[in-house]
């Protein structure tokens, strides 16, 4: 568990040469793989799931602030696509940032893949604000 969680890219064969190293046991590649598929699951949760309550945190903040500009799109498959996420603060708050923007993304490596895009500001005291 911990050295899934240390190298979430761990190679199955370095899980088997572990296990013969440490405990002097030869274990199966398919077990090896069923392992490590345990502990992601027992570490992060279920994909699915996490998708789900992806949704339901969007429905959330626009029942709580109206006025925050959350948008999923295609809500009639019932299938997560993308979602923009705009909080009513940055919004307002957008016009005392200096004019620049960073962008950063980062490839979702499930099987569902994908992209999560991120946009940064630094305001006039050069904090740092998130922009979803």
């Amino acid at each position: 568990m911990d050295s899934v969680s240390d190298t979430l890219s761990i190679l199955v064969r370095t899980i088997i040469c572990y296990f013969k190293k440490e405990y002097g046991l030869t274990v199966k590649k398919h077990v090896a793989y069923i392992g490590k598929q345990l502990a992601l699951k027992e570490l992060y949760g279920k994909e699915g799931i996490s998708y789900h309550q992806l949704v339901w945190y969007t429905e959330e903040l626009t029942r709580r602030h109206p006025r925050n500009c959350v948008d999923q799109i295609n809500k009639e498959t019932c299938k997560f696509e993308r979602v923009f996420i705009a909080v009513e603060a940055c919004i307002h708050g957008f016009k005392y940032c200096r004019p620049m923007v960073y962008l950063d993304g980062t490839f979702l490596g499930t099987k569902y893949k994908g992209c999560l895009m991120v946009a940064t500001v630094k305001n006039g005291d050069q904090g740092k604000h998130l922009l979803f």
